[in-house]
């Protein structure tokens, strides 16, 4: 799973006046190692649509398989829609997962698109499933047994509908 075992032997050697002594000293022990959360886009929301962009809002699951609690901070994302035009953004809240368990986040979204009038035609007709790769960086923290952090870059393709 996600976790690993280390042992440590070690002599303590000593003289007194009735010679030389030696103590062994075994430590034994597991360490837990997190796992990268899992993401997926549940669905996104356009909220306004501008002149060259919509605003939108993606609901994202993170599920955490590990044992140990993490804290996804410092968030920057991207996004390529196939045909449709591309995204950058940033997330600056912690999201903290407890172990074992699924937790949701609304990222805010501003997609630049090529064509803003066939998006939204496509919208209105139910045309609008697209093909996209979704790129995140983020530090994840450990907080149990230490507070250890790791700089994670996922990537995550898939298929995605803009609804309304």
């Amino acid at each position: 799973g996600d976790s690993t075992s280390y042992s440590i032997n070690i002599f303590l050697q000593y003289s007194t006046i009735f010679g030389k002594a030696n103590i062994p000293i075994n430590k034994s022990a597991k360490i837990k190692i997190p796992q990268p959360p899992e993401l997926e886009i549940v669905e996104i929301k356009w909220k306004k649509i501008r002149f060259k962009s919509i605003h939108a809002v993606a609901k994202i699951k993170v599920i955490n398989y590990s044992e140990v609690t993490l804290a996804v901070k410092d968030m920057r994302y991207s996004m390529k829609i196939l045909k449709q035009g591309n995204l950058k953004g940033s997330y600056s809240e912690p999201i903290n997962i407890k172990p074992k368990s699924i937790t949701f986040v609304n990222l805010p979204l501003e997609i630049n698109v090529n064509n803003i009038g066939k998006t939204i035609f496509e919208v209105l007709i139910n045309k609008d499933s697209y093909d996209y790769t979704l790129t995140l960086n983020a530090i994840l923290e450990s907080t149990d047994p230490l507070k250890e952090s790791f700089h994670i870059d996922l990537t995550k393709n898939g298929k995605m509908e803009l609804k309304k």
